[in-house]
């Protein structure tokens, strides 16, 4: 079950292969960035204490015992990444646009009709569909390089015979000789030498898609306006697919006659999962409120495919093409504890501030075999690395909302959250801003969010090529109509 290299946001300084089910797995669906409607992302998902947001269900679901009628809203999203990357001094861009949904729900709402007397006013029925994740993005990275990716696969085959690189997991490397990129020295001997001698050209690209999202099904009370509880059944679905090339092309090499070599890699993965959320708001005086809740760690079932190819062209116009059978494994994963924290004050009813403060523990995610499984793993090397590399992070969630009239308000927020790797130093930023128009029974928001982060990508052993820099930015425009009846 082997696998590429993967680097996700915020990991520095990785180089990994392995089974295909690992650490950089576990961390990728354990990260969320919430989306969702237009006025829960203009204020920064700041929103565990006010309430009242079909979003806010998913972050803290006592907040949804603010509302006071029925309600129904759709949004509309957009987003554009950019990545811009320096390798050896040379500059690369890619972008790469998308069309999505990120949330849609329905709040049911049933006021009592002896709630002076029995002290709870309403409850709530909710259902809420809302982005976590956004995986779209396409990555470049171009430069000449002082070695070649084809010494990594020459070191992964030693003191393997050719003929046993399959059964021993190296399907790399047998692509790599199948296609003369590698070759024995002597020949019969498990001593492996690559083609290429001196430095190349070399070009990665990576087209990723997909996205992870959660259906929420919620239940809140509202007692004596000033207390609200709520829980909710999480269910979310993720699928993430993932095409890397890399391309070399010999710049320098005097001995051999390669011209150049293609390798590619193709990862699909699904999965679904469930967790519980329970959680409250109170609020001991008018212009402030508080709140926390607690999400269960989310059991998730996995499936991956993938495969791999490699291609090479020598002077002579001789051209060589090798495939790996795909490979697919279904496993376990389950995600960190989240505890999260809200404070909001309401400022002479006219502006509105608010806080958010998230708390997870991601070395504590684990990967796992499924019940039954026919090809069951233990996972220990995995875990135990997850268990090292990684740390506990915080985020924090800021928003702001003012009527500047009447049906007009405007809004503006921020999210800060911790790298969760432990020798890693870059963090996320993003900033947002909106404005809402509000009657009685209709509701239109529009939201602008922008986030940046920073990472290192080695495109093969560290050793051989310092790493490629990497700057990212995600811009999301969201447009929300909802209904109040």
């Amino acid at each position: 079950m082997k696998k590429y290299l993967i680097i996700l946001p915020f990991i520095v300084g990785n180089f990994l292969t392995g089974i295909a089910q690992n650490e950089i797995d576990a961390l990728r669906y354990s990260l969320t960035n919430y989306e969702g409607t237009a006025r829960f992302m203009a204020m920064g998902g700041a929103f565990g204490a006010i309430g009242g947001d079909l979003s806010a269900i998913g972050v803290n679901p006592a907040s949804m015992g603010r509302f006071s009628k029925n309600e129904f809203s759709f949004s509309l999203g957009g987003s554009f990444s950019d990545t811009r990357t320096m390798l050896y001094n040379n500059s690369s861009t890619a972008s790469r646009s998308n069309i999505n949904i990120p949330n849609v729900g329905f709040v049911g709402t049933h006021n009592f009709k002896h709630r002076d007397k029995i002290g709870w006013q309403s409850v709530q029925f909710g259902i809420s569909y809302n982005r976590l994740n956004n995986f779209n993005e396409n990555i470049t990275i171009q430069g000449n390089t002082p070695n070649s990716y084809s010494l990594v696969f020459a070191d992964w085959a030693q003191g393997t015979i050719a003929d046993n690189l399959i059964s021993t997991n190296n399907y790399d490397s047998y692509l790599a000789y199948e296609t003369w990129l590698i070759d024995p020295n002597p020949s019969g001997s498990t001593d492996y030498v690559s083609t290429i001698r001196g430095g190349t050209n070399a070009l990665k690209t990576i087209s990723r898609k997909g996205n992870m999202s959660s259906t929420e099904l919620a239940l809140s009370g509202n007692y004596m306006n000033k207390l609200y509880i709520g829980g909710s059944l999480g269910i979310p679905t993720l699928r993430f697919d993932e095409t890397a090339s890399h391309f070399e092309s010999v710049t320098n090499d005097t001995v051999n006659q390669l011209d150049n070599f293609t390798y590619t890699q193709t990862l699909k993965t699904t999965g679904t999962g469930f967790n519980l959320k329970l959680g409250f708001v109170a609020l001991p005086m008018d212009w402030f409120r508080f709140g926390a809740s607690i999400q269960t760690p989310t059991a998730f079932r996995m499936s991956d495919r993938w495969q791999n190819a490699m291609v090479t062209n020598f002077d002579d116009g001789a051209r060589y093409e090798a495939t790996s059978d795909p490979g697919s494994y279904v496993y376990k994963l389950r995600t960190p504890l989240k505890v999260t924290g809200s404070a909001a004050f309401v400022l002479f009813k006219k502006a509105v501030f608010s806080i958010d403060y998230e708390l997870l523990d991601y070395s504590k995610s684990r990967l796992g075999s499924t019940s039954f499984s026919t090809s069951p793993y233990n996972f220990n090397t995995e875990n135990e690395t997850i268990g090292s590399i990684y740390n506990r992070s915080s985020s924090i969630r800021i928003g702001a909302e003012l009527k500047v009239a009447k049906p007009l308000l405007i809004r503006g927020g921020a999210q800060y959250r911790q790298n969760p790797l432990i020798e890693a130093e870059s963090d996320q930023l993003s900033y947002s801003l909106g404005f809402g128009y509000r009657v009685n029974k209709f509701y239109l928001d529009l939201a602008y969010v922008l986030t940046t982060t920073t990472e290192k990508y080695f495109l093969y052993d560290p050793v051989l090529i310092e790493g490629s820099d990497i700057n990212k930015s995600l811009s999301r425009a969201v447009v929300t109509l909802g209904f109040r009846y």
